[in-house]
């Protein structure tokens, strides 16, 4: 039984006609939240879930493959906009698991599992029979239904997938009913019955790697269709790629910020990671991963730690780099 009436369907229908006519993303777009308050109430939540109180320290103890898939996937799910002003982020109800495993570029296993309210499931069931239900900063249609030969992950029996770039956003959920009384069994995900559940990684090759800490090739382009985004070197890692076609643009949507980290919890640089694209002292993207401090910029208003070097250093602008107190 589909879990789709037409009653809905008149009503996403309504809903899509609306975003087609006004739904451009630009600037002051009224989102309920922004990425980084999503990015706390998601994580308290999984925490929670570990049963773990100190979000810092949760936070701390994730390696640098499962931060990278937290990080990247919630920035995947805020720069898209839906017919009602909010961003599918802002659907997201619980955060089931984190994945990320270090070590492993082949193949999949870095992802999250998440629970959408009834909208977002709404959206993504109706996007996958053709609709257009979100839009991106080009006004292109964001999420459409999932060409992957493969087709959805077991136990789900729907795929979505974003409609073009690099690397390729993908996500598994339930469009029928039997997401009421099937259980999901993953890592991190016990036998929980959601009808609502949302798995989602991406995808840097055909093969669906999926390790932010890896390095790949640099063929397609995430923001445009044209290809004139491309990620502009050779190839670089996950977290590099993603970046550079995910860029901070001032006024309509911020990068990935691979500094966060939970509300009042230390920042790193990077996370902590060595996988971010080294830098000048003035900015400018060199191309390669930053393998010291001296690869990282120092500014007036840096607010986070570096770590590269393996002890903590602060920021001391204009002296560069020094160690932390």
């Amino acid at each position: 039984m589909k879990r789709l009436s037409m009653q809905k369907l008149a009503w996403v229908a309504a809903c899509c006609a609306s975003l087609s006519v006004s739904g451009v993303l630009h600037a002051g777009t009224p989102y309920s939240a922004t990425m980084d308050a999503n990015r706390n109430r998601l994580f308290s939540d999984w925490a929670a879930r570990q049963g773990q109180t100190n979000v810092c320290q949760a936070w701390e103890n994730l390696n640098c493959t499962a931060k990278g898939a937290f990080l990247t996937l919630t920035h995947r799910l805020q720069v898209s906009l839906m017919a009602d002003g909010k961003t599918p982020l802002d659907h997201v109800d619980g955060l089931y698991a984190i994945l990320g495993y270090d070590g492993q570029c082949g193949g999949s296993g870095n992802r999250i599992f998440v629970s959408m309210d009834d909208y977002l499931w709404y959206a993504m069931a109706y996007a996958n029979i053709g609709y257009v239900t979100t839009i991106d900063q080009n006004n292109n249609n964001y999420w459409t239904i999932s060409d992957d030969l493969a087709g959805p992950h077991d136990p789900f029996d729907a795929s979505n997938m974003t409609s073009y770039g690099h690397p390729r956003g993908q996500m598994h959920f339930w469009l029928s009913d039997e997401g009421f009384w099937t259980p999901v069994y993953h890592d991190g995900v016990n036998g929980i019955i959601d009808a609502n559940m949302m798995e989602i990684d991406q995808d840097y090759d055909w093969n669906h790697p999926s390790n932010t800490e890896c390095t790949y090739d640099t063929d397609g382009c995430d923001t445009c269709k044209s290809g004139s985004n491309k990620a502009g070197f050779s190839d670089g890692t996950g977290r590099m790629i993603y970046a550079r076609q995910h860029p901070h643009i001032e006024g309509f949507f911020s990068g990935p910020d691979y500094e966060w980290a939970p509300a009042g919890c230390e920042r790193k640089w990077c996370g902590g990671c060595s996988t971010c694209e080294a830098q000048t002292s003035w900015g400018y993207q060199t191309g390669q991963r930053a393998w010291s401090c001296s690869q990282v910029p120092c500014g007036p208003a840096t607010n986070y730690f570096c770590t590269l070097d393996g002890y903590k250093q602060r920021c001391d602008y204009p002296n560069g780099w020094v160690p932390a107190n």
